[in-house]
């Protein structure tokens, strides 16, 4: 077997996730996690299937093979897959996936050489192997983005009664933003299963569960970090939304493509820009607080104009239960399809990893023992 670049990304990925779940295919549509990689792997003993089939981790041969590619992640130790901390590895590592996917290095091994990059991830368990960042074990956060002169701090929720400490968790989140002295805003970014279901998570009709000891639901501690979030999904609408989030003035590419001018007067300072005199928002980040900003900028500036919100077309009921939340005027929603988007940015379609041999910095393939391989489907 001649190692290629689709086996490395599924290696690599696996060594820093410590274990990648099972069933990305269908969530990510990447060929990376096709059935055939993970199979071919193994059966060459690379990795192996934890007990109740979720997930895959590195074998003593597999981190070997890593080895010999120049990557190196620390070891995990023996979990008990019923245990809450392995179902939140597995969560960790599917936001993991979706950065990666979405063009975002997700290798940093610390916030010192993330500082260095203009766009980039460190995971919190990457930081947490760091024997003086033990403190991070009490912490929910899954890590720490950096795109140009701004951070998010992803977290990822899965029902309405999922808690955090505000405090706490801003506590240790600004420590670790302070080798990163280009930082001119932080923002919260909530992923979870869907962005219908996310919604109702943050704003839940009402939450039975009681709290204590300065536990606060999702939502009513969003408002006490007092940053701006975004909500993305994990699953490939969240690809699309990261990679798009990461491009610099894509927001005023998209007007612009709509017919657009991004010339934007200073009574619509908070919008993208204006179509026939009226304010458009780009809203496919999904910020709530940015959206709802500019609506309401619009709104005193003339109570009779209608704004226009861009969304995703997938995108588009959330987007009108929002207006209806925060009671916005009227206002017209534009949904764009993934097509146009892909239209509007060629550049996206650059992240689609290409399959060929992997070579080492010397040029050399790495080779593994060929095994007889048979009846392997996608």
């Amino acid at each position: 077997m001649i190692f290629d670049t689709y086996d490395c990304e599924f290696l690599r990925l696996t060594g820093l996730c410590r274990y990648l779940p099972a069933g990305l295919r269908s969530k990510y549509d990447s060929p990376v996690f096709s059935k055939r990689v993970a199979e071919n792997l193994s059966l060459h003993g690379l990795i192996r299937s934890q007990s109740d089939m979720s997930g895959f981790r590195l074998t003593k041969k597999g981190r070997d093979i890593l080895l010999q590619m120049g990557d190196s992640f620390p070891e995990e130790g023996r979990t008990n897959v019923k245990k809450t901390s392995y179902r939140r590895k597995l969560r960790s590592a599917q936001w993991n996936v979706l950065l990666h996917l979405a063009g975002i290095n997700v290798y940093h091994v610390n916030t010192h050489t993330l500082a260095e990059t203009d766009c980039g991830y460190v995971s919190s368990l990457m930081l947490r192997s760091d024997a003086n960042m033990k403190v991070l074990a009490g912490t929910k956060f899954l890590g720490v983005l950096k795109i140009r002169d701004e951070a998010y701090i992803p977290y990822h929720i899965e029902s309405a009664e999922d808690w955090i400490i505000p405090g706490y968790e801003r506590e240790i989140y600004l420590s670790q933003l302070t080798a990163m002295r280009d930082i001119k805003r932080i923002k919260v970014i909530v992923t979870g299963p869907s962005l219908e279901k996310l919604w109702s998570y943050i704003y839940p009709v009402h939450v039975d569960k009681k709290f204590s000891h300065g536990m606060k639901p999702f939502g009513e501690g969003l408002k006490e970090l007092g940053c701006d979030h975004i909500i993305v999904p994990c699953n490939r609408d969240g690809v699309l939304q990261m990679s798009l989030l990461k491009i610099g003035e894509s927001r005023k590419r998209m007007v612009r493509a709509l017919g657009g001018d991004t010339d934007t007067p200073a009574r619509f300072s908070l919008s993208d820009g204006v179509i026939e005199d009226a304010p458009v928002i780009s809203g496919i980040d999904f910020d709530i607080r940015r959206i709802v900003n500019a609506l309401r900028q619009a709104e005193k500036e003339n109570a009779g104009i209608i704004p226009r919100i861009i969304c995703l077309a997938t995108q588009k009921n959330t987007m009108l239960t929002l207006l209806a939340k925060f009671n916005c005027q009227k206002t017209r929603v534009v949904s764009v399809s993934k097509e146009n988007v892909y239209t509007i940015f060629p550049e996206l379609r650059e992240n689609t990893a290409e399959r060929r041999e992997f070579r080492t910095k010397e040029g050399e393939c790495i080779e593994v023992v060929e095994r007889r391989v048979a009846n392997i489907s996608e």
